[in-house]
């Protein structure tokens, strides 16, 4: 009996120490597959992957008072403009990364059902009825297509900083083992044979040379230069000068200055009406598709991503001139302020009929609703 009882107590000192943890700490038993309980997480925190921003903010409107409205330069880009500007382009990207490869050239190039999912989850916190009703609608989508270009460009470019980093072309299979935090794993080795297409490197390399002869940067961010000038209440002229000087007020480089100095004397000596896009084009240049100084030249080719699929509604938009057609323009705060603009330059020299006044027309307005 003794031994029997000598034995039982050899065993229990030899077990218990697993019993409690594996290390005879005390510690409570490890869960089915070896997993560390939450206090020895908290012990050695692991290490945090930082995903992408969730755009909380546009979250908060949209539950408040449903999808937002864009507002746009009208004048010259036809682009998003301020702190919608902001969420329209943050959005796009967010999905974009979450749903898209970045394995075509382009924006232009991807495929139209990404495309239209991309428009339909805007549309779902964007008022794009909005947009389509707008007498400007052609101009301010070709707008909106600029903005998804651009975050398109700028996604796949933090595509390839992690393709290079994880390896890139000298270990090829390391970055395919690599899977970014939000992207699906197929989209991101979709995005690495995009990266080893022979076109693809081609310009790569091309569009790495023209970034070389870059002469200063750009100091607006994010921004464009229309949002910038927006969102701070400034003219072109020293909206250029924001942009290219630091916070005490320093140019960025001596050629920037110079550039600002000729765009003052062009804009000077010009009588013109409207945005100073001629003494621009005089002071910086010329370019393909951008006005030097302001922004992209408006895009009005819309067909293949941003007309599809706006939303289901927008897919029945009216026929142009329709009674629901007109009826919808005049539901719209911007073609009422051009029509009394209009209305009133007409009006010169012949009497202004109070009919048109501005706040009339918008008290009107406000009491029929």
């Amino acid at each position: 009996m003794f031994s029997v009882l000598l034995i039982f107590a050899y065993l229990m000192a030899d077990v218990a120490p697993w019993g409690h943890g594996g290390d005879g700490a005390g510690d409570p038993p490890l869960p089915p597959g070896g997993i560390h309980g939450t206090h020895e997480s908290d012990a050695v925190p692991p290490k945090k992957v930082r995903g992408k921003a969730k755009n909380e903010k546009l979250r908060r409107l949209v539950k408040a008072g449903g999808p937002v409205s864009l507002t746009f330069d009208r004048q010259v880009t036809f682009t998003p403009l301020g702190k919608s500007r902001d969420m329209f382009s943050r959005e796009a990207g967010l999905y974009m990364w979450r749903t898209v490869p970045f394995d075509k050239i382009g924006w232009d190039n991807v495929e139209q059902h990404y495309k239209d999912a991309v428009m339909h989850h805007l549309g779902e916190n964007f008022n794009l009825d909005e947009v389509e009703r707008d007498y400007e609608a052609k101009n301010l989508k070709g707008g909106m297509r600029t903005v998804l270009m651009k975050r398109y460009s700028d996604r796949k470019h933090e595509a390839r900083q992690l393709f290079d980093r994880e390896g890139g072309y000298d270990d090829i299979e390391s970055a395919r083992a690599y899977h970014p935090v939000d992207m699906p794993y197929e989209n991101w080795l979709r995005t690495i044979d995009g990266f080893l297409r022979e076109d693809y490197i081609k310009k790569s390399k091309a569009c790495k040379q023209v970034r070389e002869k870059q002469q200063f940067p750009y100091r607006g961010g994010t921004s464009s230069y229309g949002s910038t000038a927006y969102k701070n209440n400034l003219d072109w002229v020293p909206t250029y000068a924001k942009t290219h000087t630091d916070k005490q007020g320093n140019w960025v480089d001596p050629v920037a200055e110079q550039n600002y100095r000729s765009i003052q004397q062009a804009t000077d000596q010009w009588s013109g009406d409207g945005p100073p896009i001629a003494p621009y084009q005089e002071a910086l240049g010329e370019r393909r598709g951008w006005y030097r100084g302001m922004g992209p030249k408006p895009s009005s080719n819309t067909s293949s991503n941003t007309s599809s699929n706006m939303s289901s509604s927008q897919a029945r938009t009216q026929e142009p001139f329709s009674e629901d057609f007109v009826n919808g323009l005049f539901q719209t705060p911007s073609f009422l302020s051009q029509l009394n603009n209009y209305l009133a330059s007409q009006g010169k020299g012949k009497g202004k009929s109070n009919d048109y006044d501005s706040d009339d027309l918008y008290d009107r307005e406000s009491e029929e609703d």
